[in-house]
């Protein structure tokens, strides 16, 4: 059986999403010792790199817990980087021109369409 091509999504972008969990919290788990016990779990060194770029871009504060930027990003299905630039660019409403430039420094942006579903899936 061939191998599965790894997922489009990022490193950061999971730690940014499971840090919003409630057991996260509750546990208060740094991301190295969380995702050491996934069954797939990345690097230590890739783990630390992932925070280290969301303290950076100020969505992780220096506990990893999210800051309230972080919660508004974290809503969005995006990398953390370009959430970013979408939440900022509301704040200073100019939305529009924004999705724009998200919309190009995305990957594919017609790769989740419903009319890919089936190439999504595989």
């Amino acid at each position: 059986r061939p191998a599965r091509p790894c997922r489009c999504v990022t490193l950061e972008r999971e730690i940014h999403t499971v840090s919003r969990h409630e057991t996260w919290h509750r546990r208060r788990r740094h991301a190295v010792e969380f995702l050491s016990q996934v069954l797939d779990s990345p690097g230590r060194d890739a783990v630390k790199g992932a925070v280290r770029t969301l303290r950076d871009i100020g969505l992780l504060d220096r506990t990893e817990t999210l800051t309230l930027l972080g919660e508004h990003v974290a809503s969005l299905s995006c990398d953390p980087r370009l959430g970013k630039a979408l939440v900022l660019a509301a704040m200073f409403r100019c939305v529009l021109p924004m999705l724009s430039v998200v919309a190009c420094l995305t990957r594919d942006p017609f790769y989740n369409s419903l009319q890919n579903r089936a190439r999504v899936t595989e």
